[in-house]
C-alpha cells in the first residue's frame, strides 16, 4: 500500500507517526510480504491425513456387561500425527499401552483375537513381541519357546511358519483357545486405522524392523522400542518418520539422547517399571517436549483383581499417583481394570477415539486479562498458530473440502491450535441482504473441520482481497450503506458460528484505514488481481480517525453480539499503535501484526509493548520475512513477556513435500523459508504454549 493514501491531515489520519521514513519502510515490506502470500504453487498431495488423535475424555471407557460389538480406534494415518500424539504440550493426556495386547482368561497373548477384545473397551496403544522362525518369518510371540503359551514345544526360531500356524494360542490360565500366533505382517494390517503398535525388540534386528515398518507404509501407526541411544540414532539414519519408544531410566541416557540428533518429537521416554523416583527426570523429559511411559507389569498389576469392577481404593491410588509424578503413558498387563480405575467404569457410545472428539470448551479471556482460559474447565489457552487460505478460503471448501480437511489436520500434527481465516465476502451475500445459502453450509463445514481437528478459528470478516470478485453494488454504496452491509455480514456469520465451541474470535476486519479520498476508492494496497487493506469512509466530514474507528467498531460489534453474546472479538492492526487504540476499547484482545527485522529485534518488542492497553494481545501475523529464523525465534521468545498468542502463515504447499524438496536438494528460496518457518513452529511450539514466563506483568 502506498503511505500517502494511508494519511489524511491531523487527526483524520488512520496512522500517527513520529517517523514518516520508518513507516514507509513498514508499508514497503507489507507490500512486498503480500505478494509473497499471494503467489500459488502446484499443489501437492499431502501424506499426513490425521483422521483423529487421542482423548482424555474417552479413554479408557470400560464397560461392565456384555461386551461392545465395535472398536476404541486410534487413527493417526501419517507419521505427523504420531508426533503430535507423542508431543507434551504442557499438561499430561493420559494414555494406556496394553503390554502383550491385555491378555486375559479366554484371550492370550499376542493374538489379534485379544487385541479388538481390548479395543472394544479402552482405546489403547499395543505393546507386541516380534520374532524371526526357521524360515526368517516373523511371527508375533513374547517367549523365545512354546511351551507356557501355545499346544507346541521348543524355541520359536526352530519352527517353520507353517509349524508355527498348526499350533493354537493358550490364556493367561493355561487354557487352550481357537486363537493362533499371528504374523507381524497380518497384526500390521489390522491395526491400520484401528490403533498404535509398539514392537518389541527380542531376536528382530533393529534394521529389519524398520525395513518392514517402511514396507508397510505404517510409519504412522508403528512404533519401535529401542535399548539404546545409539540404537535410537540408527533408526531415525534409516527412516526419520519412524517414532521410537526409548529406555531413559536416569539422566545420563537423557543427556545422551539429548545430544544424538534424534529430535524428540519422535520418541517417548520409558522410564522404568518401577513406579520413578526422580521426578526431576520426568520433567526434564516433558521441557523438551516429548511424554514419558512407565510400566506396571512387575508391580502394581500383579495386585489387581482380575476382571473385578471394583478395585482397592488404595490402589487405584498408586496408578493415579504415577499420573501425578508425571508419568504419561501407562503400560499395563491389565488395561481394562486400570481403564476403569484411572478412567471410569461407565459404558460409552461407540466411536472414533479422538483428542479433537472430545467437545472443544468455549476460549474466555481470563479473568485478571493475563491471557485466556478455556470454559469451563478453567484451563489455560494459547493461540498458536497461522493464516490459513487467505484468499480462497471459500474456493476450497467449494471445490476441495477434503484439501481443507486434510491441511487442518496436518497443521493440528504440528502442535497449531487456531487458524485465522479470511471467509470471502462476495461468497456470502448476494445483495446487501442477502446471505448465500451454499456459502453458510460451507462455513458450516469449515466449522466441523475445525471442531474435529481440534483447532480453534479466527474468523477474519469483510474480505474482498480479490479485485475480479467483488461486488459492484457493495462498492457503489454510500459509507452508511455499506457500514448497514457489513453489519448484516457479521449478523450472518455469528448467527451461523454462535453455537459452536471451535470459534475463537471474530476479527473484524484486516488491517483497515480510518479515512480515504474518493477518487481513489474503498481499497488500497494494490498487488496483482488482490488488495488486502480496506478504509472505512471517503467522507469524513467533520469527524477525525479516532472518531471514526469509534463509531465503525461499535455498530460491528453490536451486529455480532445481536447474534452471538460469548466469543471473542478484535481487529487485525497494521504496527501503528496510535491508530488503533480508540477501537480496542471495545474489543476484547489486540491483534497487532508485526515481522521482526534482521538486528532489530529489540525495536519490535519495543513496537509491541505499545499494543499494551492492558489487554490480552495477539499478535494476529508473523513471519521470517525481513529476518532470519534465529531473529523469528528470538522475537517469539521474547515477545512471550508481553504477548498472549501468536499467529503466523501456513504453506500452499505440503510441509511433507518441502521437506522432501530440501533433502533432494531442490528447494527453492521460498520452499527453504516456508520450510524454516513450519520447522521453527514445532520446534518452539511447547515454550511458546507452555507455562508463561514468571517475568510476565503487566507494566
Amino acid at each position: 500500500m502506498m503511505l500517502d493514501e494511508m494519511e489524511t491531515t491531523g487527526r483524520q489520519s488512520v496512522c500517527r507517526r513520529e517517523d514518516d521514513r520508518r513507516e514507509r519502510h513498514r508499508v514497503a515490506e507489507f507490500t512486498s510480504f503480500r505478494i509473497t502470500m499471494i503467489k500459488r504453487i502446484d499443489d501437492f498431495s499431502l501424506a499426513l491425513r490425521l483422521a483423529v488423535v487421542f482423548s482424555a475424555a474417552l479413554i479408557g471407557c470400560f464397560c461392565n456387561g456384555q461386551s461392545p460389538t465395535q472398536l476404541h480406534v486410534i487413527n493417526l494415518d501419517g507419521p505427523a500425527g504420531l508426533q503430535e500424539l507423542l508431543r507434551f504440550r504442557g499438561r499430561s493426556v493420559s494414555m494406556l499401552s496394553a503390554h502383550r495386547g491385555g491378555a486375559r482368561v479366554g484371550f492370550p497373548e499376542n493374538a489379534i483375537e485379544t487385541f479388538e477384545h481390548t479395543l472394544r473397551y479402552v482405546a489403547s496403544m499395543l505393546e507386541v513381541d516380534p520374532r524371526l522362525t526357521k524360515d526368517g518369518q516373523i511371527v508375533i510371540h513374547h517367549d523365545a519357546t512354546l511351551d507356557r503359551t501355545t499346544t507346541g514345544s521348543g524355541r520359536v526360531a526352530d519352527h517353520t511358519l507353517a509349524e508355527l500356524k498348526s499350533l493354537f494360542l493358550k490364556d493367561i490360565n493355561g487354557n487352550v483357545t481357537d486363537c493362533r500366533i499371528p504374523t507381524l505382517d497380518e497384526v500390521i494390517t489390522w491395526a491400520r486405522g484401528k490403533t498404535i503398535l509398539v514392537l518389541d525388540q527380542k531376536d528382530v534386528p533393529l534394521q529389519v524392523r524398520v525395513q518392514k515398518v517402511v514396507d508397510h507404509r505404517a510409519q504412522g501407526f508403528v512404533m519401535l522400542i529401542v535399548g539404546s541411544v545409539s540404537d535410537a540414532q540408527t533408526c531415525h539414519q534409516l527412516d526419520k518418520n519412524i517414532c521410537m519408544e526409548v529406555m531413559m531410566g536416569d539422566q545420563g541416557t537423557f543427556q545422551a539422547f539429548d545430544k544424538s540428533g534424534v529430535p524428540w518429537r519422535n520418541i517417548i521416554a520409558f522410564v522404568g517399571h518401577n513406579p520413578p523416583k526422580d521426578k526431576e527426570l520426568l520433567m526434564m523429559i516433558h521441557a523438551k517436549g516429548a511424554r514419558c511411559m512407565a510400566g506396571t507389569s512387575r508391580n502394581l498389576d500383579q495386585q489387581l483383581v482380575i476382571d473385578a469392577a471394583r478395585q482397592p481404593a488404595e490402589l487405584q491410588s498408586r496408578y493415579r499417583d504415577l499420573l501425578e509424578t508425571g508419568v504419561d503413558v501407562i503400560e499395563t498387563d491389565r488395561p481394562l481394570e486400570v481403564g476403569a480405575m484411572l478412567f471410569g467404569s461407565a459404558p460409552t457410545a461407540t466411536k472414533s477415539v479422538t483428542a479433537n472428539s472430545a467437545e472443544m470448551e468455549t476460549v474466555k479471556v481470563a479473568p485478571d486479562s493475563d491471557g485466556f482460559i478455556l470454559h469451563p474447565s478453567g484451563e489455560r489457552y494459547v493461540p498458536w498458530g497461522h493464516n490459513y487460505a487467505s484468499v480462497d478460503i471459500m474456493h476450497r471448501l467449494a471445490n476441495d473440502p477434503g484439501r481443507v480437511e486434510r491441511e487442518f489436520a496436518e497443521m493440528r500434527a504440528a502442535g497449531t491450535t487456531v487458524a485465522r481465516v479470511h471467509p470471502e465476502m462476495p461468497c456470502f451475500l448476494a445483495g446487501p441482504k442477502e446471505p448465500d445459502p451454499a456459502a453458510i453450509d460451507q462455513l458450516r463445514k469449515l466449522l466441523s473441520i475445525a471442531e474435529k481437528s481440534g483447532v480453534y478459528l479466527k474468523i477474519t470478516g469483510l474480505a474482498c482481497y480479490r479485485i475480479n470478485d467483488r461486488m459492484a453494488w457493495y462498492d457503489s454504496m454510500e459509507e452508511q450503506q455499506r457500514w448497514k452491509t457489513q453489519a448484516f455480514f457479521w449478523e450472518t456469520i455469528a448467527k451461523t458460528c454462535a453455537d459452536s465451541p471451535a470459534v475463537f474470535a471474530y476479527d473484524l476486519v484486516n488491517e483497515p484505514a480510518a479515512v480515504g479520498k474518493p477518487e481513489d476508492g474503498w481499497y488500497v494496497g494494490k498487488m496483482g488481481d488482490v488488495e488486502f487493506c480496506q478504509r472505512l469512509t471517503l467522507d469524513p466530514r467533520e469527524r477525525n480517525g479516532d472518531e471514526i474507528f469509534r463509531e465503525w467498531t461499535r455498530r460491528m460489534v453490536a451486529a455480532i453480539r445481536s447474534q452471538d453474546q460469548t466469543h471473542l472479538i478484535t481487529m487485525g492492526m497494521l504496527p501503528f499503535p496510535g491508530a488503533y487504540k480508540v477501537a480496542a476499547e471495545q474489543l476484547d484482545f489486540v491483534s497487532p501484526h508485526l515481522y521482526p527485522k534482521t538486528g532489530k529485534v529489540d525495536e519490535e518488542i519495543k513496537l509491541l509493548q505499545r499494543f499494551d492497553w492492558g489487554k490480552p494481545i495477539v499478535i494476529g501475523e508473523t513471519f521470517p520475512l525481513s529476518c532470519g529464523a534465529d531473529d523469528e525465534r528470538d522475537f517469539l521468545l521474547k515477545s512471550r513477556e508481553i504477548a498472549h498468542g501468536w499467529i503466523g502463515h501456513w504453506p500452499d504447499e505440503s510441509t511433507t513435500e518441502l521437506a522432501k524438496l530440501k533433502e533432494t536438494g531442490k528447494a527453492t528460496i521460498q520452499n527453504a523459508i516456508w520450510l524454516s518457518w513450519v520447522e521453527l513452529f514445532r520446534e518452539i511450539g511447547p515454550q511458546m504454549t507452555g507455562e508463561k514466563s514468571q517475568q510476565h506483568t503487566r507494566p
